[in-house]
């Protein structure tokens, strides 16, 4: 069986009720680049529910450490810039150098 990409959804990594799925093509050449999970209202609604839950908890952090942990993502996101860009590239068709500039400016 294909690895299927899962959702993150209130801190672990899920299937689809019923292990729906589907192909994330690359535009270039028709290749599968993965087969991710298919998310519907039961997994949307977890989502949203966690989000609401998880807001409790982010609303009441002082805004330095907020700003602490979205700067921690940044650093991330600059570590793997390549890898990131690499990504949309094989997603979405996007020019390699211009796919960098987006994940710069994310």
């Amino acid at each position: 069986m294909t690895d299927v990409k899962r959702m993150y959804i209130n801190g672990e990594w899920v299937l689809a009720e019923g292990g729906a799925t589907f192909d994330v093509i690359n535009p270039a050449d028709q290749s599968t680049v993965a087969s991710v999970t298919n998310g519907a209202a039961p997994e949307i609604q977890r989502a949203v529910q966690a989000a609401h839950a998880a807001f409790r908890e982010w609303s009441v952090l002082a805004p330095k450490d907020r700003g602490r942990i979205l700067l921690g993502i940044q650093e991330l996101m600059e570590e793997r810039r390549d890898d990131l860009a690499r990504l949309v590239t094989l997603e979405n068709g996007k020019p390699y150098e211009e796919a960098k500039k987006e994940v710069q400016f994310s």
